[in-house]
């Protein structure tokens, strides 16, 4: 959480001219060369500094309910929604000027994160809403079972 404050702590501190400017005639902001840069790269260090510490969280981990595949398959939708990004923040360099890449970077984070959440908790959220009883049995059971495991 701390990581995700530095840009706002930089872009508040730096001058406009540095970081980023609104032009009012087209009514968007004009994003500093070095600046995009800077942040482009900040971002993909955080993602991957993020990911291999999961991953060296779950390497010992015996997962009894699958977690792992829906933290994996979250961690892989963040990923091409980054990548996403990325690639429109230097491919299209005026997209800032289409209303319609706009709403399209906007709907693409919005959907990616909404798929994340439910790709990790999905399964469980329908378990616990449709089938109740019988996924309480299997929770435990898989808990009983991971725990003689040596979890």
């Amino acid at each position: 959480m701390a990581a995700a404050t530095i840009p706002s702590i930089i872009i508040t501190l730096l001058p406009t001219s540095k970081t980023v400017t609104f032009v009012a005639t087209i009514d968007a902001c004009i994003i500093n060369p070095q600046f995009k840069t800077a942040a482009t790269l900040l971002t993909w260090l955080m993602f991957a500094f993020l990911l291999a510490a999961f991953c060296m969280l779950f390497m010992g981990t015996k997962c009894a309910h699958n977690e792992h595949v829906g933290v994996a398959l979250a961690w892989l939708i963040l990923g091409l929604a980054t990548g996403f990004n990325t690639y429109v923040m230097y491919v299209k360099p005026m997209y800032p000027a289409s209303l319609v890449l706009r709403l399209c970077l906007v709907s693409a984070n919005q959907g990616s994160v909404l798929a994340a959440w439910w790709a990790v908790m999905g399964r469980a959220v329908y378990n616990c809403r449709f089938r109740y009883h019988v996924h309480l049995v299997e929770w435990r059971l898989a808990s009983k079972a991971a725990q003689s495991a040596g979890t």
